[in-house]
């Protein structure tokens, strides 16, 4: 168990590192373009409030940090791949489909994270699971915004590897900020810490049920 936590650790870690190495095989005029949408991706988690939500939903409960560091490599990895195949008009997005179950996807974490174990399997924790499975789905969006802003074929590549690199450092940004709340809620078990998760998960709950009913009637946010 601890050589594949250590692994994903190892994956995430790569995935991070390499990618913004390749921009030095990139020409000048790339490399700016590169930098235009690092910033663009960067703004644009923190702007996206459901998927700040939908891992908020994910992260609540707290871990250790090898927990943590795999669930964000789920939700990397998974995004990253529908994100370049919906920027590059290779997976088709529905954005009317699209956004509701978005906002579902934090009902279903959020709402799982209420639920007490009532069977052994239930122990488990199936975050990873959780984001990377619906991670696709955040990245069918992130690569839907992409694809909208009407990039040049010949500039896809440093646009889609700066956009990627600017959601991961905003989400990396994010984790470390929280990181001290997170491994204490994974450390403890206190009535207190009970009661945050459950008051954290309910609002998240909530808010993904409000955002799925606006955008199921059209009203998308």
């Amino acid at each position: 168990m601890l050589g594949i936590k250590f692994r994903w650790a190892s994956v995430f870690i790569l995935f991070v590192c390499v990618v913004p190495l390749h921009a030095h095989n990139l020409t000048p005029s790339e490399l700016t373009v590169g930098t235009d949408f690092l910033f663009l991706g960067f703004g644009h988690l923190w702007a996206g409030w459901d998927h700040l939500a939908f891992l908020a939903a994910l992260l609540l409960r707290g871990g250790t940090l090898a927990q943590l560091v795999q669930i964000v490599t789920g939700f990397t990895l998974s995004h990253s791949i529908t994100l370049a195949l919906a920027a590059t008009g290779r997976l088709v997005v529905v954005g009317s489909w699209i956004e509701p179950l978005i906002a579902l996807t934090i009902v279903v974490v959020a709402f799982e994270a209420l639920q007490p174990p009532k069977r052994p399997w239930m122990e488990r924790d199936f975050r990873f699971e959780w984001a990377l499975g619906f991670g696709l789905l955040h990245g069918m969006a992130f690569g839907g915004d992409l694809l909208q802003a009407g990039i040049p074929p010949s500039r896809m590549v440093p646009a889609l590897l700066g956009f990627n690199v600017g959601l991961e450092g905003a989400q990396i940004l994010l984790v470390l900020l929280a990181l001290p709340v997170l491994l204490w809620l994974g450390e403890h078990s206190s009535r207190l810490r009970g009661q945050l998760v459950r008051l954290g998960s309910s609002a998240l709950a909530i808010l993904g049920s409000v955002w799925f009913l606006e955008r199921v009637s059209g009203g998308v946010l």
